[in-house]
């Protein structure tokens, strides 16, 4: 019924059965991610991560649901939990790509975040540099995983390098972003 509305591009109906469908099968991947999706791409960041919550409390092992939420908390800036939610998935399936790349990003931002900085103290720069030994090997993970993204490993990798002083990882990846 769904497909239909969608196909009759009927949004209203549309959304209507994805909610009637999630709140009946909340185990149901379909319904899931067409629902995260509606809210997601309309910033509606709080109910895209209440249905989240939903869907991991029918299912604690839903990876879906748990990488979604991970996405949300990524976006929200709340690092530690996204990092904990990746680290999680990961246990789960050590072969999931897209959270190795979200714990990367948690790192790789907050030490952007000081890199920016304009305190940049002796202690702001070996916080941000524990940061980018943090992000590394799931970043390079994530590379192992997913060699085609280049457009979401090339540049973390090349300012993780850069700033780790790891000269012949940073000429390598150096050259990959200078052919993309």
């Amino acid at each position: 019924m769904a497909e239909t509305y969608r196909a009759e591009k009927d949004s209203l109906k549309f959304f209507e059965v994805l909610q009637s469908g999630f709140a009946r099968y909340p185990r149901s991947k379909y319904f899931f991610t067409h629902l995260f999706d509606y809210y997601f791409k309309r910033g509606e960041i709080e109910q895209s991560k209440a249905l989240c919550d939903d869907a991991i409390e029918a299912d604690s092992v839903n990876i879906i649901a748990l990488f979604a939420k991970s996405t949300v908390l990524l976006a929200q800036k709340d690092y530690d939990n996204c990092i904990s939610l990746c680290d999680k998935i990961i246990s789960l399936d050590n072969n999931h790509a897209e959270a190795y790349l979200n714990a990367a990003l948690a790192y790789f931002n907050q030490a952007v975040k000081i890199d920016n900085s304009k305190n940049r103290s002796r202690e702001k720069r070996s916080q941000m540099i524990a940061l980018y030994r943090k992000a590394l090997p799931y970043m390079q993970t994530y590379r192992k995983l997913a060699p085609n993204a280049k457009e979401q490993w090339a540049m973390p990798l090349y300012t993780i390098y850069l700033n780790l002083n790891m000269g012949k990882e940073f000429d390598e990846v150096d050259a990959i972003v200078k052919g993309m």
